[in-house]
Order: C-alpha cells, then sequence, then structure tokens
C-alpha cells in the first residue's frame, strides 16, 4: 500500500531540510513521532511512535536515504510488516514543494485493504505535514491536548 501527499511550503528548502533532519525538534512539530539518533545515510535511529507521549511503541529504523536539502528516508519495521517513508523537497516559487510517500508492506498492509481505513491513515498522514508546515512557517510548536483530570483506573 502506498500514500502520497504533497504540499507547498512558504519557506526556503534548507529550512524545511533543517526541521526535517535536526530529529531532537520532532517533539516540537511531529504529532506522533520522536527521534534520537544521527541524520547519517545508513544509521539506525530510535523511534518513538504514537499520539501519547508517554506511551509511544520504541522501534528501530534506518535511515535509507538522505541527500542534502532534497530526500530524507526511513525504513522501519520488519519482513513482514514494514514501513518506508519518503521525503522528497523542491524549490518552488512559493518556497518549498514537498512531497511525502509511505509504502507498507507485509501484514502490516491487510490492515487498510478497504478504502475507509486508508482514508483514515491519509488523514493523519496529511496531520503530520500540515504540522511541519506550520511549525517551519509560523516556528509553532506542536501544542498537545492533554486531559482536564487525571485518568482513573480501576
Amino acid at each position: 500500500m502506498i500514500l502520497q501527499t504533497e504540499t507547498d511550503i512558504a519557506a526556503p528548502v534548507p529550512k524545511v531540510w533543517r526541521a526535517l533532519t535536526e530529529f531532537g525538534c520532532y517533539p516540537n512539530w511531529h504529532p506522533h513521532w520522536e527521534i534520537s539518533g544521527v541524520p547519517v545515510l545508513g544509521a539506525r535511529v530510535h523511534l518513538g511512535v504514537g499520539v501519547n507521549p508517554d506511551k509511544r511503541v520504541r522501534m528501530r529504523a534506518r535511515i535509507i536515504a538522505l541527500k542534502d536539502n532534497e530526500e530524507l528516508a526511513f525504513s522501519s519495521g520488519v519482513f513482514f510488516a514494514r514501513a518506508r517513508e519518503y521525503f522528497l523537497l523542491e524549490a518552488a516559487s512559493s518556497g518549498t514543494l514537498l512531497y511525502h510517500r509511505t509504502e507498507i508492506t507485509g501484514l502490516a498492509a491487510l490492515q487498510f485493504r478497504n478504502q475507509a481505513e486508508r482514508d483514515k491513515l491519509q488523514a493523519v498522514y496529511a496531520r503530520r505535514i500540515d504540522a511541519l508546515r506550520k511549525y517551519v512557517t509560523a516556528g509553532a510548536a506542536l501544542k498537545l491536548v492533554s486531559r482536564g483530570r487525571p485518568r482513573t483506573r480501576i
């Protein structure tokens, strides 16, 4: 299964590139990821994935493409459930044209067999890119929604 989005970002390519490759800043804009590691081609990085920052699933990923101001890509998962996520940047008259592509293969792709599930996932990915666009253009950090009172478990 392949998901693709593209968006115009009213900021120069180097500024968008910096937001994508400064992994320590991901919690400021990315609603679902934390990344630790060094942006070097072939390097292993550690992802924290999930909506709740306190309960993120930890996994390893590898940087499979890294071209300054052009392309960043990650590969994560195991052979039966793998994801590859690509960020491609291109200079545009308005600033930067960002292409985002995700390829999900194996058993993980079966989860998204029907169109309604694919549409939900597409909305999640669109939200990520919109958060990046807002962060780069306005410098606005991500605001996490928290409950007004603590959750009680019985």
